[in-house]
């Protein structure tokens, strides 16, 4: 009963794509609230995004390609800076819904939660 269009779409990653194999990471799928009523129609639920800081890195290409970025964010960028992971999982902004571009070139902003 919501119209996709016009949605700004987002994923909640749920594991490490450091150690868990590209295949098998866990997301949760999200979209900003359009102004949804409460309590949200089942089986959707509301989630808030942590306030905080967040190391962000633009990814523009295939999907499949896209965790290089989190390598380049966590391991080598938060190493040099002195910087740890937060608590809050890490997200996916998409530029534009991924439902449309399904295989295909794609601009995601990869954000990590930092203490």
């Amino acid at each position: 009963g919501i119209a996709l269009d016009g949605l700004q779409a987002y994923a909640r990653i749920v594991d490490n794509p450091q150690i868990t194999p590209d295949g098998l990471i866990r997301y949760h799928c999200a979209v900003r609230d359009p102004g949804l009523p409460d309590p949200l129609p089942p089986p959707l639920t509301r989630y808030v995004a942590q306030a905080g800081r967040y190391a962000t890195l633009r990814h523009r290409g295939p999907y499949r390609e896209v965790f290089p970025a989190y390598f380049a964010i966590s391991p080598v960028w938060m190493h040099k800076h002195g910087e740890r992971f937060g608590l809050s999982p890490a997200l996916e902004r998409y530029e534009s819904p991924p439902w449309k571009h399904a295989g295909g070139e794609q601009s995601i902003t990869v954000m990590i939660n930092l203490r």
